[in-house]
């Protein structure tokens, strides 16, 4: 899963969980966007291992307690019948969350 981070909206800090050697299953870089204007550039690789996502969930989680009562929806997939979880989904889901919640109770514009 790609994000492109753009500076209208305040994100949470990853800066701690990002790793430079680039085996951690998430990557952060700076880049541009088609108007060549700055962004980060945050990438969940689907790798990730269950124990750094779970980890960056719980830091997301941490942020969002308003919607902890969604914790055991989030990054559920029904693959043929057997429940299952991903992480970059998970993740997804969270970041998309955070930027929901801090709107809904006013903490930034969207």
């Amino acid at each position: 899963m790609r994000h492109i981070l753009r500076p209208t909206l305040p994100h949470p800090d990853f800066s701690p969980l990002v790793d430079g050697d680039g085996n951690t299953g998430l990557s952060m870089e700076l880049a541009r966007d088609k108007d060549g204007k700055p962004v980060d550039l945050l990438e969940i690789n689907g790798a990730i291992s269950d124990k750094r996502a779970e980890r960056i969930e719980d830091l997301l989680w941490n942020l969002i307690p308003e919607a902890s009562h969604l914790r055991d929806q989030v990054g559920r997939i029904d693959a043929a019948n057997g429940e299952n979880v991903s992480h970059p989904l998970a993740l997804t889901q969270l970041f998309v969350a955070f930027h929901m919640v801090k709107a809904a109770i006013g903490e930034h514009a969207v």
